[in-house]
């Protein structure tokens, strides 16, 4: 959302202002829509990820990225787990087609 909060105003053209609304959507956990907090900082969380390839290329790397998701889910699920049950793929996809709908029938 805040992406679009952001865009300067004349990014798109009176044209196009005129004729659609322009919205943003946070899903379910991510930046103004109750975020996930799995680090008491960023700090901490540069301290757990440090280290790590952004980009492995060896099976060792790869294997290392894999383990420290895992590891990284499993401190998520512990501090968030009342949004994680509700934060997937599916829920996002309704989410949208449910706004989808409020705004093609205007409430």
């Amino acid at each position: 959302m805040d992406s679009i909060r952001n865009i300067p105003p004349g990014a798109y053209p009176p044209g196009m202002r005129a004729r659609f609304d322009i919205i943003g959507f946070d899903p379910r956990g991510v930046a103004r829509s109750t975020p996930a907090r799995c680090f008491p900082s960023n700090a901490a969380r540069l301290r757990f990820f440090a280290g790590v390839p952004l980009f492995p290329m060896t099976r060792r790397e790869q294997a290392l990225v894999i383990a420290k998701n895992a590891e990284f889910g499993g401190i998520c699920l512990r501090r968030n787990a009342a949004i994680m049950r509700h934060m997937s793929t599916g829920n996002v996809a309704r989410d949208m087609d449910l706004l989808r709908r409020a705004l093609a029938t205007g409430g």
